[in-house]
């Protein structure tokens, strides 16, 4: 079986943990793509620090073929956060590449936050998570919902369904996820409208 799976979701909710244990409790023969953004959710970087962490993983995946390999972002994250920091200039290039990840990346989980701990950046976190939210249903993104909260859980919930024994269950058909509303900023909107009528995912090969 020709396994590419990437996780997606704000910071501090466990993607590079599940990532790495994954790896190591079922697919040692993946190949593991982990923190290559340490600067991702830092909010006061420059625009061009969202594109430049997107291609870092898209290059990365272009290397292994789109084969083979288990990824603790999806670029996804790098829109999201562009987005949250308000690099509207950059949105339509993100877009463009996360699109491209997701219509090539064979199992796309998203790490939703599961637990309200106190952070510093709460509301930042929370906007970000809105974002990918917002990323899936308008592009009708398909993938897998992480609802499990241990680790070794989430872990069996994501090998459940890579192996065929679990239905794909996107965010907004959880019970618990019914009643969040997600609002997108305008400018995101506006792009997302535009990119729907212009072939998005051929702008990355």
């Amino acid at each position: 079986m020709n396994n590419t799976i990437a996780f997606c979701g704000t910071h501090r909710v466990g993607k590079t943990t599940l990532a790495e244990r994954l790896h190591k409790d079922h697919f040692p023969d993946l190949q593991l793509i982990v923190e290559l953004n340490s600067q991702l959710t830092t909010c006061s970087r420059g625009a061009d620090a969202d594109v430049e962490a997107a291609k870092r993983y898209l290059g990365t995946f272009k290397a292994a073929r789109w084969s083979s390999f288990i990824s603790d972002r999806a670029v996804i994250d790098s829109l999201a956060y562009g987005a949250a920091n308000g690099h509207y200039c950059t949105i339509e290039t993100l877009a463009s590449m996360a699109l491209a990840v997701a219509s090539r990346v064979s199992h796309l989980f998203f790490v939703p936050i599961a637990i309200v701990v106190p952070v510093s950046d709460g509301v930042y976190q929370e906007l970000v998570d809105q974002n990918i939210r917002a990323f899936f249903e308008c592009f009708e993104i398909l993938h897998h919902c992480v609802r499990s909260i241990k680790l070794e859980d989430r872990v069996q919930e994501v090998w459940e369904v890579v192996q065929g024994e679990r239905q794909l269950v996107p965010w907004w058909e959880g019970e618990e996820c019914q009643d969040k509303g997600v609002t997108l900023p305008r400018r995101l909107e506006e792009t997302i409208a535009a990119l729907r009528g212009g072939g998005a995912h051929e702008v990355v090969s």
